[in-house]
C-alpha cells in the first residue's frame, strides 16, 4: 500500500499538466486568430465596417438584408454631407464642383465668393478663415483672408468672424460702432413670442363653458340698480323700539349659478366677420416668419449698418412690424394686411438687386407668398 500511494500522485499530477498545457494551447489559438483577423483587414477600414459586410454575405433572406441597411443608413452623418452644404456668402446650394468644405467645422464655400476667387483647389485639409480665427485667435476677413493691418475691418460681439466693409454683403457705409454681430449671428436671434389675437381666446372661453370646465367661483353676482343701505353694525345693541333685523339668506351656487350665466353671456360677443378674416393673416404670417428664407425680413433692417436705406426707402416693412400692428388690430381688412406684406418685398425689390443673397430670397417669399394666399382665401 505504500508503494502505490507515489503512482496515484504521479498520475493525478499529469492529468493537471494535460489541462493546463490544453488551456494554454487554446489562449494562443485565440490570439493567433484575433491576429489573422486584424491583418485580414484591408487598409482604411475600420472594424465596424468589416463587421457590417460581413453580415451582408452572410444573410440568407430579405429581411436581414434589410436590417443592414437600415443600420447603414443610421450610421451615415446626412447633415454632413456635400449634397445638403451651402455657400455661407451667398447662401446657394448649387455649383456644388465650386463649392469648398471645412474639414474642422464641414461649412460651404463657393471658390469665386472669394475675394479674389480662388482659381486652384487646395490640396489636402482646408480650413476656413472662421475657423483658423478660432484656432489662432487673429482676426482674419472671412472673404478675403487679409488681417487687421487692412483698416475697416469689423469683429463680430459673438463669434470669431470678422468681415471688411466692403467685404461683407451687402457693402457697408462706415464702420459701425459700439457692439456689432454678424449676419450669421443675427440669424440665431430668439424669437418673440407670438400673442394669439382676441377672437381664439373668446372662443376657448366659450368651448370651456360648453364642456362645463369654467368654474363661477370667481365671478361676481349681479347687483340690483338700487344702492343697497349700509348694513347695522352688528356689534351694537338695537335701540329701543327697533326691531332687529332678520338674518341674511344663504347663498347658495343654485341661485348664483344663473345669475353668473347671465353676467358671462353679456360679456363674451362672438367673434365678428372681420376677425374671422385676419385668422387666414395669422397664419400666413406664421408661415412667413417660419420659412427658410426668411432671414432678411424678420427683423427691421439696421440704419447703423446701412445709413442710405433711409434716403431710398421711405416707408420700411418687416415681418416683426407687421405681427405687431396685427396683434394691435390697426388691420380692419385683410387686404391691408397684404399691402403692407407685398410693401415689404418691393422696399426689397428696390433696395438689393436681383442677383444678391437678399435679392433672391426676397423673390422666393414673394412667390411662396402669392401661392398661400391664393389657397387660404380661395
Amino acid at each position: 500500500m505504500e508503494k502505490e500511494a507515489p503512482t496515484d500522485i504521479s498520475v493525478e499530477d499529469a492529468t493537471k499538466k494535460e489541462s493546463n498545457i490544453e488551456g494554454e494551447d487554446k489562449d494562443v489559438e485565440k490570439e493567433e486568430d484575433k491576429k489573422e483577423k486584424k491583418k485580414a483587414l484591408p487598409s482604411g477600414v475600420s472594424r465596424g465596417l468589416q463587421t457590417w459586410r460581413d453580415a451582408v454575405k452572410m444573410s440568407s433572406n430579405a429581411s436581414q438584408l434589410a436590417m443592414a441597411f437600415y443600420i447603414l443608413e443610421t450610421s451615415i452623418a446626412w447633415d454632413k454631407s456635400i449634397m445638403k452644404a451651402s455657400c455661407q456668402f451667398c447662401h446657394g446650394g448649387d455649383n456644388e464642383n465650386a463649392l469648398l468644405l471645412c474639414d474642422s467645422c464641414d461649412k460651404g464655400y463657393h471658390t469665386y465668393c472669394f475675394k479674389p476667387a480662388i482659381t486652384n483647389i487646395p490640396e489636402g485639409d482646408w480650413y476656413c478663415y472662421e475657423c483658423i480665427n478660432k484656432a489662432t485667435g487673429e482676426h482674419h476677413c472671412l472673404v478675403c483672408g487679409v488681417q487687421d493691418t487692412k483698416p475697416g475691418l469689423i469683429h463680430c460681439s459673438t463669434c470669431p468672424r470678422a468681415y471688411h466693409i466692403n467685404c461683407i454683403q451687402p457693402n457697408m457705409a462706415k464702420t459701425p460702432r459700439g457692439k456689432w454681430h454678424c449676419p450669421g449671428c443675427n440669424l440665431k436671434a430668439p424669437k418673440k413670442k407670438f400673442n394669439r389675437p382676441k377672437a381664439w381666446r373668446i372662443r376657448e372661453d366659450d368651448e370651456e363653458r360648453a364642456r362645463g370646465t369654467l368654474t363661477p367661483t370667481t365671478a361676481k353676482a349681479p347687483e340690483s340698480p338700487s344702492t343697497p343701505a349700509p348694513a347695522a353694525d352688528a356689534s351694537l345693541p338695537p335701540t329701543p323700539g327697533q326691531e332687529e333685523p332678520p338674518p341674511p339668506d344663504p347663498v347658495t351656487p343654485e341661485l348664483v349659478a344663473p345669475a353668473v350665466a347671465k353676467a358671462t353671456k353679456k360679456k363674451t360677443p362672438r367673434p365678428t366677420k372681420a376677425e374671422k378674416d385676419l385668422l387666414v393673416c395669422h397664419t400666413l404670417l406664421s408661415e412667413l416668419g417660419g420659412h427658410d428664407e426668411s432671414w432678411p425680413f424678420l427683423t427691421p433692417v439696421n440704419t447703423k449698418q446701412f445709413p442710405t436705406y433711409k434716403k431710398i426707402i421711405k416707408t420700411p416693412m418687416d415681418i416683426s412690424t407687421i405681427r405687431k400692428k396685427l396683434n394691435d388690430g390697426m388691420y380692419k381688412l385683410r387686404e391691408e394686411f397684404k399691402d403692407d406684406v407685398n410693401l415689404m418685398f418691393r422696399n426689397c425689390e428696390i433696395f438689393n438687386e436681383d442677383d444678391s443673397p437678399v435679392g433672391k430670397s426676397g423673390s422666393n417669399m414673394r412667390l411662396f407668398f402669392g401661392q398661400r394666399w391664393a389657397e387660404l382665401t380661395a
